[in-house]
């Protein structure tokens, strides 16, 4: 898991840390623009390839507690449950409430 942090962290700086700050027109002006996109592209595919590799390989069974699955249903059921009382207190814009409001 420290691994997969790390990865992340490297995505995060070469984002952060080279974009987002005045080293990247720094390096602009050294190596110019279109030599400077080439490399931040590699640099940016690379970070990001190698996060999702580390996110890979991770292991998906590190639980607090066993998942039991009679309890299957009470996930979906809830999950249906709070879409259809989303759908139920937000009303669209093709609600009548919205349509005699602009008429």
């Amino acid at each position: 898991m420290a691994e997969l942090w790390f990865a992340a962290a490297i995505w995060l700086v070469t984002h952060l840390g080279i974009s987002s700050t005045p080293l990247r027109g720094v390096l602009v002006n050294t190596i110019g623009q279109g030599a400077y996109l080439g490399l931040y592209s590699l640099v940016a595919a690379g970070s990001l390839g190698y996060l999702i590799w580390v996110y890979t390989s991770v292991p998906s069974f590190d639980y607090l507690w066993l998942p039991n699955p009679d309890l299957y249903w009470a996930a979906t059921n809830h999950d249906a449950g709070c879409i259809h009382i989303a759908g139920w207190r937000f009303h669209g814009p093709q609600s009548d409430e919205c349509r005699d409001e602009y008429q």
